[in-house]
């Protein structure tokens, strides 16, 4: 595959004259990658040679132990990719874009530090690219499997429950109250919380991803989605909806907070409270709230700050998500 040629696998692939892609991450479906920041005309041209006689992994661990000498360490990003077939849908190449203007827009702890965005159209393609800074760190998804798999009682998973739980809670506040330029707060709102796109280090810090990937301008989409099939890039994903994402209607901090009760109860329960197939989810994301007997299986002092998350009426819900915090801390 020549340089400029981007199917789904991108691993080995040198990515504009900066960056080449080397290891896919999963499990985000594909299209994220980490890659080496690539330093100069000598390295691009390593890479070159080394895609032309297949030598790929004997120059990467060359090229590494070079930027540890000159470096102290090798320099890596991760590279979310918007492929040319991705792209012939509009709603997710709108999605994309957003996502990469609000990017530009947040500079948290608790947020995936944005680099850079392009648009490779060499050769005729048509590949969008958006670099984040690397982590080292899995998303939520391995956290919950893992203690699942381990078997960890409910009441030993609280403290990294209420950790977590409070570095997100602090991720969504910034995003949803920090000023415009003309100082009115920007209400941005992520539309796409799951643990897939919450990334916890080994040291328990966490960064949230895709941050406003989901299509916010509800209104219009009522009119547009009938075109296209269903992408969770633009709806969000099942069952991490609130009863409005669901229903189609305008979004605030509130349906945030809503799928972040989702996302708490699933850490303790070992799986989310809404199950089934799409259609069912659906129905039970549309009702909103929480089963009594689904409530029992969290642990008591628990029960009340889910409850009322999960409330179907935003007004019943938590009002800001520093008010969360102060629920998660008295834990």
């Amino acid at each position: 595959m020549s340089d400029g040629q981007y199917g789904e696998d991108l691993r080995y692939r040198l990515v504009s004259e900066n960056y080449w892609a080397i290891e896919h991450i999963p499990p985000l479906d594909g299209h994220m990658y980490k890659a080496l920041v690539l330093h100069g005309e000598a390295q691009r041209n390593k890479v070159q040679e080394a895609l032309a006689h297949h030598d790929e992994r004997e120059v990467l661990l060359d090229l590494v132990k070079e930027d540890k000498e000159l470096y102290g360490r090798p320099q890596y990003v991760a590279i979310k990719h918007l492929s040319a077939e991705r792209a012939q849908h509009p709603l997710v190449v709108r999605a994309f874009i957003r996502e990469a203007d609000i990017a530009r827009q947040l500079s948290h702890d608790n947020i995936a530090h944005y680099v850079d965005d392009f648009w490779d159209r060499r050769d005729g393609h048509n590949d969008r690219f958006m670099i984040y800074r690397y982590e080292e760190s899995n998303n939520l998804r391995v956290w919950i499997d893992d203690n699942n798999r381990m078997k960890r009682a409910t009441e030993s998973r609280l403290p990294q429950v209420v950790g977590i739980g409070v570095q997100v809670c602090r991720a969504l506040e910034y995003a949803y109250t920090v000023p415009e330029d003309g100082g009115r707060p920007r209400r941005i709102v992520h539309g796409d919380l799951s643990p897939e796109n919450i990334l916890v280090s080994t040291t328990g810090e966490v960064k949230l991803v895709d941050f406003g990937s989901a299509e916010p301008r509800r209104s219009w989409l009522r009119r547009a989605i009938g075109r296209f099939r269903w992408t969770r890039e633009v709806l969000g994903s099942l069952p991490y909806m609130s009863p409005e994402q669901a229903q189609l209607e305008p979004l605030d901090n509130r349906s945030d907070l809503f799928v972040l009760g989702i996302v708490l109860y699933e850490m303790i329960a070992g799986k989310p409270p809404y199950t089934g197939t799409d259609a069912t989810m659906m129905a039970c994301c549309r009702r909103g709230g929480i089963s009594s007997a689904k409530l029992a299986s969290l642990p008591a002092e628990m029960r009340p700050l889910v409850l009322k998350a999960l409330r179907r009426n935003p007004r019943r819900r938590f009002r800001e998500a520093s008010e969360m915090i102060e629920a998660l801390v008295r834990l």
